[in-house]
C-alpha cells in the first residue's frame, strides 16, 4: 500500500495555484467563485432525491426454483447409530 502524505497549503505556488482537484488547478479565482456560489445557495445545482431509484422494484421478480430436497450424506453417516 502506498503511503499518502498531505501538505497544508499556506500560500499559492509560483503559478498562483493552491493545488489541484481531479487535475483542475485551484486558484484564488476558483475559491472566490466557489464561495460566491455557496453564498448564493448553489443556484445552478440540480438536487437529486436520496434513496433508491424509482426503477428499483417496479418489475416483478422471476419466481425462484423450489429448493432441492436431496441432501448429500457422507457414507459413514448413511446408517443411524444403534441404541445403546
Amino acid at each position: 500500500m502506498t503511503k499518502r502524505t498531505f501538505d497544508t497549503a499556506t500560500s499559492p505556488d509560483q503559478y498562483g495555484q493552491w493545488g489541484t482537484i481531479n487535475g483542475q488547478p485551484i486558484t484564488d479565482d476558483t475559491i472566490t467563485g466557489l464561495v460566491a456560489d455557496a453564498e448564493a445557495g448553489f443556484p445552478d445545482a440540480t438536487l437529486n432525491p436520496v434513496g433508491r431509484p424509482r426503477t428499483v422494484g417496479t418489475k416483478r421478480a422471476e419466481p425462484s426454483p423450489p429448493p432441492s430436497t436431496r441432501y448429500a450424506v457422507a457414507p459413514s453417516m448413511s446408517t443411524w447409530p444403534a441404541d445403546g
